[in-house]
C-alpha cells in the first residue's frame, strides 16, 4: 500500500506543525500533500518549521526536508475556498494507491500503523476506523460521541478490519460525516467521481454518503485511528454559527441524486434511506441549534422545505418508494421526521 496524506489547512500552522512531526516519526506516508486555503499568513516550509522549533521539539522540522523519505506537496490557493476545495485539489496530486483525508488540528494515534498494516494487501473500496472524540476524553470516556458510539456498536465491528455486512454498512453510514475515519483506495474515488462539495462548512457529507452509496467491499475495524480535537474558543468549522451553514443543502441534493444512481444500479441501495432521512434530519437539528439570528432561523425553515420538495421530483421518483416506505417499517422516525415535514407543506 502507498498511501498519500492529504492535509487542508487555514491559519493553524501549530498543528500542520505537530502532524508533520507524527508523519516523520511515524513513517507511514509515502506522499504528503498540504492544502492551504489562503491562510491569512501561508503555511509554509519555513513558518512551519519555525513552529515546530517553538513547540521544543528535540529534532525541529527541517526546512528543506521536513519528511525524509516521503514525497512532499504543498499547495496554497489564492482565497479561502473552503475544506472542501482543498481536499479536491490535493485528491487530484495524489499518487499513492491509498488515500487519507486529515485536519491538519487532529492528532493520529500510534494504531494508525497496526491500522495500515493490517490492510496491507487486501482488497477494499474505503476503509473505516473509529475515533476518540477530545470532549469524550475529557470526561475520562474514549471513542466518539453518541451517537456514534452506538452505530459502531450496532454494526458488530471487531478490533481486526473486516468485510461490512450490508447491514452492518446501514449502522456505519449513520455516524458523523468525517473526513479522516477512512482510508480511501484511489482507484474507487476516481472511478466514482467521488468528491466533497465545494462549500464552506458541510463539505464532507458528499464525500462520506456518495462512498456508502457507491462502494462494494467496505472493510472496518474498531481500532482507534485519530483524536478529533474540538476547542468551543477556536474559529474551528465545528463552531461556526452563521448563515453559510444553510450551503448544508448543496451537499444534500448532491447525496440525492447520488442516491437515484444507487438504487438504479442496484435496488438494494434503497435501503440506505432509512439511514438517509435518519442522518439528514439529525443533521439540520443540529443546525437549527447552532445558528446565531432569527434571520438564519427563517432561512433554514425556508431552504428545507424547498429542499425536501426537491426530492419529491420527478427526476428522483425513485426515491419515493424507499422514503416512505423507511417511514412506514421506522415510526421513531417517522415522528422525529414529522415537524421537519410540516415545514415543508
Amino acid at each position: 500500500m502507498k498511501l498519500s496524506v492529504i492535509v487542508p489547512v487555514l491559519n493553524e500552522p501549530r498543528g500542520l506543525a505537530r502532524l508533520l512531526l507524527q508523519l516523520r516519526e511515524m513513517q507511514i506516508a509515502d506522499q504528503v500533500i498540504i492544502c492551504d486555503d489562503g491562510s491569512d499568513i501561508p503555511c509554509s516550509p519555513a513558518l512551519v518549521a519555525d513552529m515546530s522549533r517553538r513547540m521544543g521539539e528535540v529534532i525541529p522540522l527541517d526546512v528543506h526536508d521536513p519528511l525524509p523519505g516521503s514525497d512532499l506537496v504543498w499547495l496554497r490557493s489564492d482565497r479561502s475556498r473552503g475544506a472542501g476545495h482543498a481536499r479536491n485539489r490535493g485528491a487530484e496530486r495524489a499518487k499513492g494507491s491509498h488515500v487519507l483525508f486529515f485536519d491538519a488540528d487532529d492528532v493520529l494515534t500510534p494504531e494508525i500503523g497496526e491500522i495500515l498494516d493490517d490492510l496491507a494487501g487486501r482488497k477494499f473500496d474505503f476503509a473505516m476506523f473509529r475515533h476518540h472524540d477530545s470532549r469524550v476524553l475529557k470526561r475520562g470516556g474514549t471513542g466518539p460521541l453518541e451517537p456514534d458510539a452506538s452505530y459502531w456498536a450496532a454494526a458488530g465491528i471487531g478490533e481486526r478490519f473486516e468485510t461490512v455486512s450490508h447491514e452492518g454498512a446501514l449502522s456505519l453510514c449513520r455516524v458523523a460525516a468525517y473526513p479522516w475515519n477512512k482510508i480511501w483506495n484511489r482507484s474507487f474515488l476516481r472511478r466514482e467521481s467521488i468528491h466533497c462539495t465545494e462549500i464552506p462548512v458541510h463539505n464532507d457529507v458528499e464525500h462520506h454518503w456518495s462512498g456508502f452509496l457507491s462502494a462494494r467491499t467496505i472493510l472496518a475495524s474498531r481500532q482507534v485511528g485519530c483524536i478529533h480535537h474540538v476547542d468551543a474558543g477556536r474559529s474551528q468549522l465545528t463552531n461556526r454559527r452563521g448563515i453559510d451553514r444553510l450551503r448544508v443543502f448543496e451537499a444534500l441534493d448532491n447525496v440525492a441524486d447520488r442516491f437515484v444512481h444507487a438504487v438504479g444500479q442496484d435496488v438494494q441501495r434503497a435501503d440506505f434511506a432509512d439511514p438517509f432521512l435518519e442522518f439528514m434530519l439529525r443533521l439540520l437539528r443540529w443546525i437549527r441549534g447552532q445558528l446565531d439570528s432569527a434571520t438564519a432561523l427563517s432561512r433554514l425553515t425556508a431552504e428545507q422545505a424547498l429542499f425536501l420538495r426537491r426530492l419529491a421530483a420527478p427526476s428522483r421518483a425513485a426515491l419515493a418508494p424507499a422514503i416512505e416506505l423507511a417511514l412506514l417499517r421506522n415510526p421513531t422516525l417517522a415522528r422525529w421526521a414529522a415537524p421537519e415535514l410540516e415545514r415543508a407543506a
